[in-house]
């Protein structure tokens, strides 16, 4: 993608999140890497108004390069991902309600009785709290960051990455609908766990769709 592609898209798929409720007027930030180049959605404008000449453009130090805006206040959170993850050229994070409550209670969102998300995600896990907007964010990504491509951030919210934002976005809205389930059948006593077999095939299922379990 040429930048006006990659603005247009962050633009794209930043109203598909506040229409569809995962973030609130402030919340929530985008990004994507492209030829050593970060562009990123500004600090303090609702996903719902963005416009592409709203986005800021950094290299991988955070050095603001173009962009008339504020980058993100976690833009270091996304610069770490790519650190971490040099295979990775795209962020969202992002502060769904029922994927959000996980966050909160620090619980990971794992299920031995619901085939779909054992197959998509496996296990959810949670990355140790660390202070919104400061570097001791990214403090516990070391320890979740290649297990899974999303993850809670313990007290805050979600964030997830990969090579596709619209893909992202979607593995976002699989997440949220996932923990709403859980929690709904919980409330009902909890979800009817698959035997020991059922579960494994289903990890057979998930390695020839994505190569992992």
């Amino acid at each position: 993608m040429d930048r006006t592609e990659i603005k247009d898209k962050i633009v794209e798929v930043s109203r598909m999140m506040y229409e569809r409720r995962m973030v609130n007027a402030y919340e929530g930030n985008i990004s994507i890497k492209a030829e050593e180049r970060v562009t990123i959605t500004p600090s303090g404008v609702c996903k719902g108004i963005l416009e592409p000449d709203m986005l800021i453009e950094t290299d991988l130090k955070g050095n603001v390069l173009a962009g008339g805006y504020k980058p993100s206040s976690e833009l270091t959170m996304h610069l770490k991902i790519y650190a971490l993850r040099p295979d990775v050229t795209a962020v969202i994070h992002t502060h769904p309600t029922y994927a959000t409550a996980f966050a909160l209670a620090r619980k990971p969102i794992e299920t031995k009785g619901y085939a779909e998300p054992i197959i998509l995600f496996n296990k959810i896990p949670v990355a140790d709290y660390g202070t919104p907007g400061t570097e001791k964010i990214t403090a516990g990504f070391i320890k979740v960051i290649h297990d899974s491509d999303v993850f809670l951030l313990a007290n805050h919210g979600l964030i997830a990455y990969g090579n596709d934002l619209t893909e992202i976005y979607y593995n976002i809205e699989a997440v949220e609908k996932t923990a709403k389930t859980l929690l709904l059948a919980r409330l009902l006593g909890g979800e009817t766990e698959l035997s020991a077999e059922e579960i494994e095939e289903l990890y057979g299922i998930r390695q020839k769709m994505f190569g992992k379990i």
